[in-house]
């Protein structure tokens, strides 16, 4: 019997669930893949990092504090993902996803991903 936690839950997978799975690929997946909390904490650390540098004071343009703005983008992607989307008008046969980011002096602060059809 095995226990770990993904997106929040602990799973546990027991050797009698019905599962083509193995055991070792599941807990090889969990602990060398990208997660969601663990690329945020990431780039948290590096955000934290440039503020502090005295370079950053130097991208402050306005008298009254720090500029930021929105940016939109539509990506493109290779592989199906659960957001992924087709949208004959920005991919062509293809199907991709949309992707917003708050930036602050040049920094990107936060980016959320959404499907090509949601506003």
């Amino acid at each position: 019997r095995v226990e770990f936690k993904c997106y929040e839950r602990i799973y546990t997978i027991k050797s009698k669930d019905p599962s083509d799975i193995k055991e070792s690929s599941l807990i090889s997946s969990y602990n060398n893949f990208i997660r969601f909390k663990t690329l945020t904490s990431a780039s948290d650390a590096v955000i934290n990092y440039v503020t502090k540098l005295s370079i950053f004071d130097e991208y402050t343009l306005a008298d009254y504090g720090i500029h930021a703005s929105i940016d939109g983008q539509k990506l493109e992607t290779k592989y199906n993902t659960i957001k992924a989307r087709h949208s004959s008008k920005y991919y062509g046969l293809g199907q991709g996803v949309s992707a917003y980011t708050l930036f602050a002096n040049c920094l990107p602060l936060s980016t959320k991903i959404i499907g090509a059809n949601e506003h």
